[in-house]
């Protein structure tokens, strides 16, 4: 017989951390792989290689993850979809009432 088994969610300890998993690290893969192919393909070509705009693209590519992430559950909050009984990580709007 076997059992399954499940991950817990983050127990959130104070409101820094809430914002924190708010930003939802896990998701800022999605913006780290297109800077680094465009930066891979940019390599194949004869201009030279400058750090600072990989750098500012990829912090800009970060902030809207984020700031997608943020809207995504502030919409779900007004649609009425993030409620005690949705199953996975608690949200940030739920995380302040």
């Amino acid at each position: 017989m076997t059992t399954a088994t499940t991950t817990s969610a983050p127990v959130i300890k104070n409101k820094f951390q809430s914002v924190v998993l708010a930003f939802r690290p896990k998701t800022l893969t999605a913006s780290l792989v297109p800077c680094l192919a465009a930066t891979a393909l940019a390599s194949t070509t004869e201009m030279k290689f400058q750090w600072w705009i990989f750098a500012y693209a990829l912090i800009a590519s970060f902030f809207i993850q984020i700031g997608t992430n943020l809207v995504n559950d502030a919409m779900d909050f007004k649609k009425g979809a993030d409620t005690a009984e949705r199953i996975g990580p608690q949200r940030i709007t739920r995380s302040f009432n």
